[in-house]
């Protein structure tokens, strides 16, 4: 912005200088048409008796000598009727400034055309040439424009130079000024040392604090001041060997962190400079932190411990069935819920459950849908339906008013070869048949907790051998990736499919990895759980 605007100055004042120029080459071709005009009808005049007297020889004279004054190198005088009375044609040298003026066509010949009159009337005419030698005029004006366009550039320059030599003192005194100010009430020492290491200064607040005085150290060596100072010897010779660079030194009571920088003078290193800053209240600050930090981890280890032995997550050996499961809180502990319970004879039961939202809260909600489930389950294990319908009421009742609860129960029965199912979320139960098709079983009900006099009911599909049942939350597949693409629960299934060769646990494991390679940063926004369940 800046730049521009001084060209657009500079070319403001070459413009105007232009134009000066011009006028001025206008003006003076405009003078020489008009003096030879007007020379021309002089000459006329002058001739007038001597054409009447048809006096040829005098009148020859007259125009020679008008030749040998320079003022014109050819001149003509004709009777009214058109003949010659006299003539005179000065032959113009070819050599030389001017001959190389007309080959360039940079000197021009002009021509005038004047009546003669004599008593009142017009007896003849008379004819002139002239070269315009008015290049010589501009070829000297052109330096003069140069110069002048110059000399304003130059000025303007001292001007602006001296303007900003001004501005930049006041903004000198003004740093100058605030500096001191800031000295004055911040803790620090700022001080600087010869080659030596005695200190030229060693001034500021922070001396105060370490009980010394404003300048006592100077004229001093460092060797002498060390214990006092939380500047050293040693960290002096590091900072004479050119090193830029900073140490965390006590004195006193006091914690102070001080900068070293070479002194330079010429491109020569004359000392060291620096500014050592007391910390003492950050770093007191940032040990309560931590003490307060690793009281909050062992809170949190013993949250976690309880988390998990309400969560009670070990998978349960069932003949005819392979079980793989997973459970990932994003946090220490979280609101996901995996529970099995057992439907009896040979059958097995899931429940899986996402609580709304992640991290200690979730968790103590979700501990009490457990409760509530296991109380539920003996009333209600086999009749899911009543089972959800009952959680629904207690949840929408005792629950938090957004602490909504997405739930699956699945009872798979191995010896009829069944699965019964119940659903109060927006994630089905995935049946993936042995021939390959997947069925998503997603009665359409509400999420547990969302509207209090929902009603559910209990589904019931066939099994066959090598059938997979697939129970998960979305944390498994809500991340994204660096450009912000979104990993969806279609991919997911198709990662469960192209893995079904494997062992459940295997299978829900590597799915598990590619979600996270999937991740923009390995990590995933919300708790994560899944369970796989292979017929045999």
């Amino acid at each position: 912005m800046l730049k521009s605007g001084k060209n657009i100055i500079q070319l403001v004042i070459a413009l105007a200088v232009l134009s000066v120029f011009v006028l001025f080459v206008l003006s003076n071709e405009e003078r020489f048409q008009r003096n030879g005009e007007k020379d021309t009808e002089s000459y006329g005049q002058q001739l007038a008796p001597y054409l009447w007297d048809v006096n040829v020889e005098t009148a020859q004279e007259y125009v020679e000598a008008v030749g040998k004054q320079n003022n014109f190198h050819y001149v003509e005088v004709h009777h009214s009727d058109g003949e010659l009375f006299v003539k005179n044609a000065m032959v113009e040298a070819d050599e030389g400034l001017d001959g190389l003026m007309r080959a360039m066509g940079l000197m021009r010949e002009s021509h005038f055309l004047s009546p003669i009159e004599y008593q009142g009337r017009e007896i003849g005419v008379i004819k002139t040439a002239r070269d315009n030698k008015n290049i010589y005029t501009y070829m000297y004006m052109l330096p003069v424009a140069v110069l002048l366009f110059t000399v304003i550039l130059l000025f303007r320059t001292l001007v602006k130079d001296r303007n900003m030599r001004t501005d930049m003192e006041l903004d000198l005194n003004e740093s100058r000024h605030r500096l001191h100010a800031v000295m004055a009430g911040t803790p620090v020492i700022v001080f600087s040392m010869d080659q030596s290491g005695v200190f030229l200064k060693c001034d500021g607040k922070g001396l105060s604090k370490i009980g010394h005085e404003s300048s006592q150290f100077t004229g001093k060596s460092v060797e002498e001041c060390q214990g006092e100072l939380p500047i050293t010897l040693e960290d002096f010779k590091k900072a004479m060997d050119g090193k830029i660079f900073s140490r965390v030194r006590k004195a006193g009571s006091h914690s102070f962190e001080t900068c070293y920088f070479p002194l330079m003078r010429e491109e020569r290193q004359i000392g060291v400079t620096g500014v050592s800053t007391d910390i003492t209240t950050i770093l007191d600050a940032v040990a309560q932190l931590r003490e307060k930090d690793s009281e909050l981890d062992q809170e949190m280890q013993l949250a976690r411990e309880a988390h998990q032995s309400i969560m009670s997550t070990e998978v349960p050996s069932v003949d005819g069935l392979e079980i793989g499961m997973l459970f990932r809180p994003s946090l220490a502990v979280g609101g996901d819920v995996v529970r099995f319970h057992t439907g009896g004879g040979s059958s097995i039961g899931v429940t899986i459950c996402d609580i709304r939202g992640h991290g200690v809260a979730a968790a103590l909600v979700s501990a009490a849908f457990i409760y509530k489930l296991d109380e539920l389950l003996g009333d209600y294990r086999d009749d899911f339906g009543a089972l959800y319908t009952e959680l629904n009421q207690h949840v929408n009742r005792y629950f938090p008013a957004d602490r909504y609860a997405a739930a699956a129960t699945v009872r798979v029965d191995v010896e009829a070869k069944q699965l019964h199912y119940v659903t109060g979320s927006k994630e089905p139960v995935v049946l993936i048949r042995a021939n390959g098709k997947v069925e998503r079983l997603l009665e359409p009900t509400s999420v547990l907790g969302s509207v209090m006099n929902s009603d559910y009911e209990e589904k019931c599909v066939s099994l066959e051998s090598g059938d997979h049942i697939l129970l998960y939350t979305d944390g498994l597949y809500d991340v994204q990736d660096a450009q912000g693409l979104e990993l969806n629960r279609q991919q997911m299934i198709k990662w469960v499919q192209a893995g079904l060769g494997a062992e459940p646990q295997e299978v829900v494991d590597q799915v598990y990895r590619r979600a996270a390679e999937f991740s923009v940063n390995g990590k995933f926004r919300d708790d994560v759980a899944a369970v796989l369940i292979k017929i045999q």
